[in-house]
This record gives C-alpha cells, structure tokens and sequence, in this order.
C-alpha cells in the first residue's frame, strides 16, 4: 500500500478518457466495513473491480490506495487520525466504480470462498477451504457432528491474521469411521475473541441409502452449495442426480464434494426439483 494525493488527477483523467464507463462488479457498488485497533484504523473494501487500483480519500484528499485482488477485495490500515474516510474510487484503465456504502464499526473478519469434504479411498475425509481476505483472524476451529446439532472440536489451525490474498487450507479427518455420517463447520476465531461459523459440509460413508432430503432449503442469496442427505457419497454421481427448473428444463450442476453439489449462483431465484435416485425434492433459492 503507498500513500499518494491524486483525487483531481483521477478525477480529471476519467472525465476526459471518452472510453471510462463507470462499471461496478454489483449495481449497488462497493461494500466497505472498518474497524479500529488502537490509533490505526482498518478499512476492507469489498465487490471493488477486480485487479482495479482502489483509493480511498478524506474531505482533503487521498489517504492511501492498494490493488484489489481477484475477488476485488482491498485492505486499507492507516492513522485514525487521518479519517473519516468520506470517498472511494476502483479505476481500471477501462473504467471505473465510484459507488460505495461505508458501515463502521463492523467485524468482518474473513471473507470465506468456499468449504469442501471430500472422501477419500482409505475413508478419511480431506476438508479444504479458501478465503479471499483476512482481518484479525486468529485461528480456524474444525468441528465435527455426528447428528448436525451437536459439535466437538477436532483440530485447530492458525489464521492468516491480516491480507488481501486468498489462502487455501486443509485439514484431514483420520477418525472419520467406515460406515460413518458427518457433519463439519469451521469455527473462526478473532484475536479479540469475537467468533463466526462457515455454512456446513455433509459426508454419509453409509453402505445403504434412503430418506433423502437437502439442506440448507431455503439457499440464501449468493450462495449455491447444496448438501445431500441419506445418499452415500459412492452414490453421488451424475447419472443418480439431476436438477431442473419449473418448466422441466434441466439446470446444470457441479459435484463439490463428497454429499455436495453446486448450481450456479446466478441462477433465478425460485423452486427448483432435485431428484436423487428417483425420489424428486423441492428446493427454493431466495
């Protein structure tokens, strides 16, 4: 991060260049949320252009400016003193974001990508997951159940405190038993305590197979990752699965993990049909 003053020079270069178009990733703009700790001040930007130089600016004029990741995510820590931030512009060569909303006070430690289990031939479960930043994260707990209401801690990994990079983890379950149902979540841990919970990872090892169902049902906006009970994973396949839409028309979809399938987030919001193995089930995406 590198501090510089180019409020007009940006400004001026966007209204000049007949081929800058203002053009947020998501029609609302940037999402920004900051936190304090002691006299510095953390700012993560979010839904910014992706690889886009991002600037945030006081009532005076800039105060520092980063490049945003992949995912458009920027971290800012600067002197509170410096504050409050009251302007922010991604800009690319091509164009520009210019809209934003700020929440303050907010604890946003990690942005979490995604969450797998996958099962592996000698039966232990391999768990992985991303994240596309962190902010004060001190540790990831790995919890596992055997009904989905009920959790104990099986291991602990350290976090990656402060980035804008993404991470990738893993952990792997050696005590995962033969025959076995699973239930996994991580448990994220602030340095100040503070803790937050990932959506939740099913495995089914059982040699038969019935009582289907799926979860979660509703799936929240944006998300699109959907666990299959009552199906052992060796059943998981294609040929056993399919999704289609109201009309009848068939809805592609991913196998993720061991009991996981995934349809695109962007997909319309509303029912849809999953049948498993002949028996069809109805899911709402909000």
């Amino acid at each position: 991060m590198k501090k510089k003053i180019t409020l007009f020079s940006i400004l001026f270069a966007l209204l000049v260049d007949q081929n800058a178009n203002a053009q947020c990733p998501v029609p609302s703009g940037m999402a920004a949320f900051t936190t304090t700790s002691g006299t510095d001040c953390n700012i993560i930007v979010t839904r910014a252009i992706s690889l886009s130089t991002v600037e945030i600016f006081n009532s005076t004029g800039s105060i520092a400016f980063a490049t945003a990741n992949s995912s458009g995510v920027a971290l800012f820590t600067f002197p509170c003193s410096d504050g409050p931030v009251t302007n922010i512009i991604s800009s690319t060569s091509a164009g520009f974001c210019n809209t934003f909303t700020i929440s303050a006070g907010t604890s946003l430690p990690i942005k979490l990508t995604s969450f797998s289990a996958q099962l592996s031939v000698q039966n232990t479960v391999q768990l992985k997951w991303e994240t596309s930043f962190e902010l004060n994260n001190e540790k990831f707990e790995i919890e596992r159940s055997a009904d989905g209401i009920s959790y104990t801690r099986l291991a602990s990994l350290p976090g990656g405190t402060f980035g804008a990079e993404k991470r990738a983890y893993s952990y792997e379950d050696k005590t995962f038993s033969s025959g076995a149902i699973s239930y996994y979540r991580l448990k994220q841990v602030d340095h100040d305590g503070k803790t937050s919970y990932s959506n939740i990872v099913y495995v089914n090892n059982a040699a038969t197979s019935g009582n289907y169902s799926v979860f979660p049902n509703p799936i929240a906006p944006g998300s699109n990752a959907i666990q299959l009970k009552g199906i052992p994973a060796s059943e998981v396949k294609y040929e056993n699965i399919s999704i289609s839409n109201l009309a009848g028309q068939a809805v592609p979809y991913k196998i993720t993990g061991a009991n996981t399938i995934e349809m695109d987030p962007k997909r319309a919001p509303g029912y849809y049909f999953i049948k498993i193995k002949g028996t069809t089930l109805k899911l709402l995406k909000q």
